[in-house]
């Protein structure tokens, strides 16, 4: 799998074993304060999208149900605050492939809505699956 980060992002392992992309420079800006959390899972692991996608529809996300690159993908967002009273947005993209789920989890402030969720919407678009 190949995809494009428009800007300059760091990348390394987080707690859960899988990816965390950031920027690399701390601005107050929609390119310097969203972090993206990239994270794989086995069919065994995780549900299947029809009911990933009932699941987050009950607990208020907005879903489509949709293709990347030919593979079935749930695409869900949402607002939140988190735990310290931060108002959220989310992108939150999980891939079906042959050997599992790869899930795209984007976040951002919630003042940086519209324009994080362009860089992340052209993140996604850019995934492609080898052959």
């Amino acid at each position: 799998m190949t995809l494009d980060f428009p800007y300059l992002w760091d990348m390394e392992e987080d707690d859960e074993g899988g990816l965390a992309v950031y920027s690399r420079y701390d601005d107050d800006n929609p390119w310097d304060t969203p972090v993206l959390f990239i994270s794989t899972y086995t069919f065994e692991e995780a549900e299947d999208l029809q009911k990933m996608s009932s699941m987050m529809e009950e607990i208020g996300y907005t879903v489509n149900v949709t293709q990347i690159d030919g593979h079935d993908t749930l695409n869900a967002v949402a607002r939140f605050d988190d735990d310290s009273g931060v108002s959220r947005f989310q992108r939150y993209v999980v891939i079906e492939n042959s050997d599992g789920y790869i899930d795209f989890n984007c976040i951002a402030l919630e003042d940086y809505a519209e324009e994080s969720d362009a860089l992340f919407v052209d993140i996604i678009n850019s995934i492609r699956f080898d052959r």
